[in-house]
């Protein structure tokens, strides 16, 4: 960092400094951001932009910021995960990214309320209904 006097930055730091805020305070500065995450998040960045009944910016800005948070590639499983099960919104991806179901398939089972359907090893026919109520007696 070059130091020109007391409270003076360098030229650069200006430049590099503004391109970062015109980022952060456009529609497609967001969405170039967005994109730089990951495909996944630039399209779900398209998605909340169309909505009309919402802005738009102030959802884009806080889905970005989850990068910190988290890393940008469970950002980026969360945002796909939100696509495919139809909930494209940031409330949706800080949801999947704070219950950690970004790290499971997203192919996995799901039922209709979007729950990991579970299996068990045995079925239930394999369990003799004598035996369960001797053990408990």
């Amino acid at each position: 960092m070059k130091s020109h006097g007391a409270g003076q930055i360098s030229w650069d730091k200006r430049v590099n400094f503004q391109r970062e805020t015109t980022l952060e305070e456009t529609r497609p500065g967001l969405l170039q951001w967005a994109k730089r995450l990951g495909e996944p998040v630039g399209r779900l960045a398209e998605v909340i932009l169309e909505q009309k009944a919402v802005d738009g910016l102030r959802p884009l800005r806080a889905l970005i910021r989850l990068a910190d948070t988290y890393s940008p590639q469970r950002l980026s499983n969360a945002c796909e995960r939100a696509l495919r099960f139809g909930t494209p919104c940031y409330a949706s991806v800080k949801s999947i990214l704070a219950a950690s179901l970004d790290r499971l398939p997203t192919e996995a089972a799901v039922d209709e309320h979007g729950q990991t359907v579970f299996r068990f090893s045995r079925r239930g026919s394999d369990f003799d209904p004598d035996q369960i109520r001797d053990a408990t007696n």
